[in-house]
């Protein structure tokens, strides 16, 4: 068929030019002594034919049904947009129109994102469970430590008759500090009328840098980590990179959380004990994967308020991979770097 053929060969050119740049990576860095690796993640590639959307993206309809349920039973969720190039349901890629059938533990708000080169859109809704008390939150922080080190357990709920620290009453909202000496995950149990809900949060002790452990704690903020990667470097050297779909696609709306995100990626790999170049990439979910390097003692002269954030993304060496043409491309001016970012707070 002639619609397969044309297909079939632009995937074929598209996986010659990446073997082709995969033998000039080193090259193109051996300056700064620094390398960094495309991501290599499905997305949504145009096709022959295909123009850009002149608008927003439209999302016509996200709905639940049933919206109220009892606790084990099940729900769906329907959605259909317009206008758009890639649909997300809380962050993971969907077809659209399409559906979902969810069996949620306690009352749940989902939410659907639909974007284009123009925007996004986004809504959401609740499936509220009968009789089933709600863990708004669980965290640590920080969430790695060294053996011994303390960490601060944190949470809130509501609707529970009773709650539950590994096994141990606890109010809500409360706190406490542990200093476990190997890596422990702790269980918060919440109790209502029908039933209880739990929730895990896990505190890494650090033994030198382990890609799990990076992974775990970028995940445990909310981040969706693509690859935990170790490259070595021309000096005999190693360096660190954590590649992560943006929280945030689009950065020229959304600088400041882009910047923060890139923040927490080299502070993981920094609190790793990782002493190499520090390689952070964020895939924009369609087409951009863009990657900051800074050294160690950039970051924590940062941390020590030595310098400000604007120094700090000025002092990193930023590279911009295009996946459509399968090509490095050199982007100046990239709108979050002049935000003044002075804070550790997390955005989000």
């Amino acid at each position: 068929m002639p619609g397969l053929s044309v297909k079939w060969v632009l995937a074929l050119t598209f996986l010659g030019l990446l073997s082709a740049l995969s033998s000039t990576i080193s090259g193109l860095f051996a300056a700064e002594d620094v390398m960094v690796l495309p991501s290599l993640s499905p997305i949504a590639t145009p096709q022959v034919g295909e123009t850009p959307e002149p608008f927003m993206p439209v999302i016509e309809e996200f709905r639940c049904d049933p919206c109220i349920i009892d606790p084990g039973k099940s729900a769906t969720l329907r959605w259909s947009v317009q206008g758009a190039r890639w649909v997300t349901l809380d962050g993971r890629g969907v077809e659209a129109p399409g559906s979902a059938l969810v069996r949620p533990d306690q009352t749940t708000t989902y939410r659907l994102v639909a974007a284009n080169q123009n925007g996004r859109s986004e809504k959401a809704v609740t499936i509220e469970v009968r009789g089933l008390p709600v863990i708004h939150h669980f965290s640590c922080s920080p969430c790695q430590v060294r053996a011994g080190e303390p960490a601060t357990l944190s949470w809130d709920l509501s609707g529970g008759v009773a709650a539950y620290l590994d096994g141990q009453g606890v109010t809500a909202p409360g706190s406490t500090v542990v200093y476990p000496e190997q890596t422990t995950t702790y269980r918060l149990e919440a109790v209502g009328e029908r039933g209880s809900v739990e929730r895990l949060v896990t505190v890494t002790v650090l033994e030198g840098v382990q890609p799990e452990a990076i992974r775990l704690a970028l995940q445990q903020l909310g981040y969706h980590v693509q690859a935990v990667q170790l490259h070595p470097l021309l000096s005999g050297a190693r360096s660190w990179t954590v590649v992560m779909t943006a929280a945030c696609p689009y950065a020229q709306g959304c600088e400041q959380a882009t910047a923060d995100q890139f923040y927490w990626g080299l502070k993981v790999l920094y609190d790793s004990g990782a002493t190499e170049p520090l390689t952070v990439g964020l895939f924009d979910g369609m087409r951009y994967t863009t990657f900051l390097t800074v050294t160690p003692a950039t970051l924590e002269a940062f941390l020590r308020g030595e310098v400000d954030g604007h120094t700090l993304w000025r002092s990193g060496h930023w590279n911009v991979w295009d996946d459509w043409n399968g090509r490095w491309r050199s982007i100046d001016n990239l709108a979050f770097v002049a935000k003044s970012f002075t804070t550790q707070r997390f955005v989000y």
